[in-house]
């Protein structure tokens, strides 16, 4: 314990977070589409900092980090990845993260497609609610999974869920 809160901290002190370079590693054993998955974070956090003004750096940064990391399962099943990846997140030794952080990208990737009832019990997190809100939208706008024009889309996740995109886009 000693040595991995030492090689963190240290890490950081270098701006090289050992976090990333584990997202890099899983990124290229799990044969993730890089791309995509860069365009599916991007607008993710940004629809998160948009619903939650107030917004953690570190909720952004662990969102940022799911929304890379959302397809890692399909290295083993095209139709449940999400279910897949979670097990993976949750399990894998991850440098760098705590297991609360694994837990907590497990449950993203979980979340990211699919019922709501499997990740209920972390639906009571604002934040989380907020996130989850945010990644699923991103995996929708970008299932064809080419990039998209910029949108001007608005989210605001509090006890209701308001979600606007332009009038023009939709008609089209």
């Amino acid at each position: 314990l000693r040595l991995g809160v030492l090689c963190d901290l240290l890490g950081r002190s270098v701006e090289r977070d050992a976090r990333d370079a584990t997202v890099e590693q899983f990124l290229s054993r799990y044969r993730v589409d890089r791309e995509h998955a860069k365009r599916v974070a991007e607008m993710a956090v940004e629809l998160f900092r948009d619903a939650r003004a107030d917004a953690p750096v570190v909720a952004c940064q662990q969102l940022q980090r799911a929304a890379l990391l959302h397809e890692t399962g399909f290295s083993v099943s095209h139709t449940g990845f999400h279910k897949h990846g979670a097990y993976i997140l949750r399990n894998a030794d991850m440098p760098g993260f705590s297991s609360g952080e694994q837990e907590r990208l497990s449950w993203l990737v979980l979340g990211c497609r699919g019922g709501l009832a499997k990740v209920e019990p972390m639906l009571v997190d604002g934040d989380f609610r907020a996130q989850l809100c945010a990644l699923r939208l991103a995996v929708i706008f970008h299932h064809a999974r080419r990039p998209i024009a910029p949108l001007r889309l608005s989210l605001k996740v509090g006890s209701k869920i308001r979600f606007d995109v332009p009038a023009r886009w939709l008609a089209r």
